[in-house]
């Protein structure tokens, strides 16, 4: 995120003293002039609380500006927010882990899945104009709120007349006025997933066998890793020749003779077509 800029007086022994944001056109204060203090940082949304501890990890959401900061809590002032800065020094403590790990460890619903899915297909990512949030819900059978939930996780960006939208707008505006795409996190997960790349390949074969779905995909797929889409009821298990379903630990030694195949649990978990 890019960090906000902000200028005062370094005495501001009067009211007038000079203050603002942005870089200053003068480098003195035109009051008293004393030496500008100039500082880079965020400007932070904290709950109220009485005695004035507002620490960097606490801040509910950051803005690069003022303006869009006192927005947002003049929006949700039935929520006490504040408006507090955060120094550059901070910065790092009040940002969320947006890592490749810590994106990919987080937990996703079946429809925040169809989201990012649906977003991931190479139609939409080769399109010059994102989608809009009204054809995803309606073509996902997803809600508002599980949009919103992959926006502030930083999976995917909502945007406004070519701008990044914050969440205020996001949940606000129509949503056929909001373009929806994938950020370089949301990329990534969809690409490197193993229940993802696993239920597309199925979605796409209907069944293929687990020797395939381990090293034939995008990534690489562990047999451990199948066992966990398993068990989460998204995938079951047979043997070539027969339609009987198999433990799919049973196969562990010879996994080229086991089939998988979507469940109708797992057809939710990808976009629909």
């Amino acid at each position: 995120m890019k960090l906000a800029t902000r200028y005062r007086c370094s005495l501001n022994a009067f009211v007038s003293c000079t203050r603002g944001d942005g870089t200053p056109r003068r480098r003195k204060c035109s009051t008293c002039g004393a030496a500008l203090l100039i500082e880079q940082g965020l400007h932070g949304i904290y709950v109220w609380r009485g005695d004035g501890h507002y620490p960097a990890p606490a801040a509910v959401q950051t803005f690069s500006t003022a303006a869009a900061a006192d927005r947002f809590a003049d929006n949700h002032g039935a929520d006490g927010y504040v408006v507090r800065w955060i120094c550059s020094e901070d910065v790092p403590a009040a940002l969320p882990d947006r890592s490749p790990t810590a994106v990919s460890n987080c937990q996703l619903s079946a429809e925040q899945w169809r989201v990012i899915s649906y977003l991931y297909h190479p139609d939409q990512l080769s399109r010059r104009t994102s989608p809009s949030m009204v054809d995803v819900i309606a073509k996902q059978a997803v809600e508002r709120d599980d949009v919103v939930e992959v926006v502030e996780r930083g999976l995917v960006q909502g945007r406004v007349g070519g701008e990044e939208c914050t969440r205020g707008p996001l949940k606000r505006l129509p949503a056929k006025a909001i373009r929806l795409r994938l950020t370089r996190a949301g990329i990534y997960r969809a690409s490197h997933d193993p229940q993802h790349l696993v239920l597309c390949a199925l979605r796409a074969l209907g069944a293929e066998q687990l020797d395939f779905l381990m090293r034939r995909l995008a990534a690489k797929v562990t047999f451990g890793e199948l066992c966990e889409i398993a068990e989460k009821g998204l995938i079951n298990t047979y043997v070539y020749g027969t339609d009987n379903d198999v433990p799919i630990r049973d196969v562990r030694e010879n996994p080229s003779l086991a089939y998988a195949r979507q469940t109708e649990r797992g057809k939710t978990f990808v976009a629909y077509q």
